[in-house]
């Protein structure tokens, strides 16, 4: 149905894990699939918002696959991503909020979706625990943000407080990302059987 594909499409871009320089589970991978799962949904429901989850995770991923090549640049990496100085720190923090408004607007438009087609078919639940995580990732999305600025803000200053805010960020996350699971696993349940049966 496409749901179940964005599902790792997520898993993707929730968790970042490294391996010196290499990332393991890369990002443009992540919007890639979540590209896929939007248009299959989009192929089999005629949903605006799927539409609209569709065209965002394609800017994502050209917005992801220039991320990846930026940092495998040197010369074009000192001063914007990494912090070093005033001017690249504003830029690295402008940037990382302009993708986190775009993840945002992506789950945003894929929750409504997801709720619109539930309410259309009686599926009170779905449609409640659709509103439910677009507002936890939300939360999430302020969290990410507030830790960032921190870190950047202030640094070598609060090396305490930034690991409790890392262990609430991680915390986080883990959170999100199983409530965005379930919410995907729910609707490639709920509305595989749906249009199996139309």
């Amino acid at each position: 149905m496409g749901f179940r594909t964005m599902l790792f499409g997520f898993i993707f871009i929730l968790f970042d894990i490294n391996l010196e320089q290499f990332d393991i589970l890369s990002d443009v991978i992540g919007y890639i699939l979540l590209f896929i799962g939007a248009a299959t949904i989009k192929n089999k429901m005629d949903n605006t918002y799927f539409s609209l989850v569709r065209k965002c995770s394609q800017i994502l991923i050209i917005l992801s696959a220039s991320e990846v090549l930026i940092r495998h640049f040197d010369l074009l990496n000192h001063g914007m991503f990494i912090f070093e100085s005033t001017v690249g720190m504003l830029f690295g923090f402008v940037y990382i909020l302009g993708f986190a408004s775009l993840l945002t607007y992506c789950v945003y438009n894929l929750c409504m979706g997801i709720e619109k087609e539930a309410v259309a078919i009686g599926e009170k639940e779905l449609a409640f625990k659709a509103k439910k995580v677009f507002k936890a990732f939300i939360i999430y999305q302020g969290i990410f943000l507030f830790f960032l600025l921190l870190v950047e803000v202030l640094g070598e200053f609060i090396k305490v407080g930034i690991m409790a805010m890392f262990i609430v960020l991680l915390v986080s996350a883990i959170y999100i990302c199983f409530q965005v699971i379930s919410l995907l696993n729910q609707s490639e349940n709920v509305f595989h059987s749906i249009v199996d049966n139309s």
